[in-house]
């Protein structure tokens, strides 16, 4: 079966995104924010798309956020409070990096900054997405090779990470990618400036033409927290009898 929410034009489903992150910002009842993500996964499952695809990437940001929201709540209830503040952040956060998070990956790094450029983003950001996308992969196996080496003379890890020996060679081995990063960034810019850039990069191919399907997917995207913000500020009990 066709994967329909893949096959969506790219600006369509990023212009959509952020409308619905800007919406679920003003939620302020966790119900209706776990309502969002219930229905935005059921959208994606009708629109043949793998909801569950990409969760381990949304771990380590989560973690993050988890922390800073469990502080929150432990503040409140200190002072007698709910612990709903707390977790309305967390759930609007999941919102967001959950929904972006799909969205990106279900388009290419070139359909990514097309997209961004059919929404009229300054270029400096379009710039330092592609180019961080680009080459996080390259830092990536650049530590994997660090950590090899590493291994083949001999290191072991202790079990706990805050071990002085540990956080030694840590700092060590983020000291010595930093170095080679920088580096290397020097080399691919002057090997770019070589080739004729000039502070943008020129888009190849022509944007898809918009078909009908295209338009109902963002709306629906749309319309979940639309709805739910609606029905959050009383709306939809005034207009339904």
């Amino acid at each position: 079966m066709r994967n329909l929410f893949a096959g969506t034009e790219g600006s369509i489903k990023l212009f959509s995104a952020i409308i619905y992150v800007a919406i679920v910002a003003t939620l302020r009842a966790w119900p209706y924010l776990i309502w969002c993500l219930i229905l935005y996964f059921l959208l994606l499952l009708i629109l043949r798309f793998p909801g569950y695809k990409n969760i381990r990437q949304l771990i380590p940001p989560l973690l993050f956020i988890a922390a800073m929201s469990a502080g929150i709540m432990l503040i409140d209830l200190k002072a007698g409070k709910s612990i709903d503040r707390g977790l309305v952040i967390f759930l609007r956060a999941l919102n967001a990096i959950y929904v972006l998070n799909t969205v990106i990956s279900s388009m290419t790094l070139q359909e990514l900054l097309s997209s961004m450029r059919s929404l009229r983003l300054p270029e400096i950001m379009v710039n330092l997405v592609g180019f961080t996308l680009r080459y996080s992969d390259i830092l990536s196996r650049e530590m994997n090779r660090m950590m090899t080496a590493r291994k083949a003379r001999g290191y072991v890890p202790h079990k706990s990470m805050w071990h002085s020996s540990t956080m030694k060679v840590l700092g060590q081995t983020v000291g010595v990618l930093f170095i080679r990063s920088y580096e290397r960034s020097e080399r691919v810019y002057q090997a770019m400036l070589a080739r004729g850039y000039g502070g943008s990069v020129i888009p190849v191919g022509g944007r898809k033409r918009l078909q009908k399907m295209d338009y109902i997917v963002g709306l629906s995207i749309i319309l979940i927290p639309l709805t739910l913000k609606m029905a959050e500020l009383g709306v939809l009990s005034w207009i339904l009898p």
